[in-house]
């Protein structure tokens, strides 16, 4: 396992080739299992980076590039992804729960039985995400970008998709339980299937699951 070995924060320290600190280039490497907790990696380049199951959580990523970067399994918890670039990242079954990803690009990102429990995702690029089985209860996706994003099976419970856009999204077979979709935008949207009670906003007339 490779480890920064230094209280959250502490900048230039390194880890193999790659340097622990904001703005570092640590495109295409491996740092699988890495121990980044609360490092400072603003402006960072991991694009195409392998960081399944490293230690992220509390770390500062923001404006982060992690285009197509591996981070299955990966504690993001609490991170802060604001403004960074995922298009195409492998975040499956990775932990974000509290991550800050407001204004952050997603497009086509894997996030398939991610934990993102209270993540914040106000208007983020989410365009063909997979965020199937994915755990999302009293996330905040307001104004995210959702168009043919694959939510089904998630749980979306007090969810706020207030504004989104959820153009041909998939949510069949998902818990919308409680959650705020005012002002979203449903066209071709489906809810087969999916559990909207006390929902605000949902189509009136989709199927419940049972």
């Amino acid at each position: 396992m490779l480890t920064l070995g230094a209280p959250p924060f502490v900048s230039a320290a390194e880890i193999g080739a790659c340097a622990i600190e904001a703005g570092t280039v640590c495109a295409g490497l491996n740092l699988k299992l890495a121990e980044l907790r609360g490092a400072n990696l603003e402006g960072a380049n991991f694009s195409k980076a392998n960081l399944s199951g490293a230690d992220l959580s509390g770390a500062n990523l923001a404006g982060a590039n992690l285009r197509g970067a591996v981070l299955e399994r990966a504690n993001l918890s609490g991170a802060n992804l604001s403004k960074a670039d995922l298009a195409g990242a492998n975040a499956s079954r990775a932990v974000l729960n509290r991550a800050n990803l407001a204004s952050a690009n997603l497009t086509r990102a894997n996030l398939r039985g991610a934990q993102l429990s209270r993540a914040v995702l106000d208007s983020a690029e989410l365009a063909g995400a997979d965020l199937r089985d994915a755990n999302l209860p009293a996330a905040s996706l307001r104004g995210a970008q959702m168009q043919r994003a694959k939510v089904s099976a998630s749980i979306l419970i007090q969810a706020d998709m207030t504004n989104a856009n959820l153009t041909a999204a998939n949510f069949s077979y998902s818990s919308l339980r409680r959650a705020d979709l005012t002002g979203a935008d449903l066209t071709s949207a489906r809810f087969k299937g999916a559990d909207m009670r006390g929902c605000i906003g949902c189509p009136k007339r989709a199927p419940v699951r049972r």
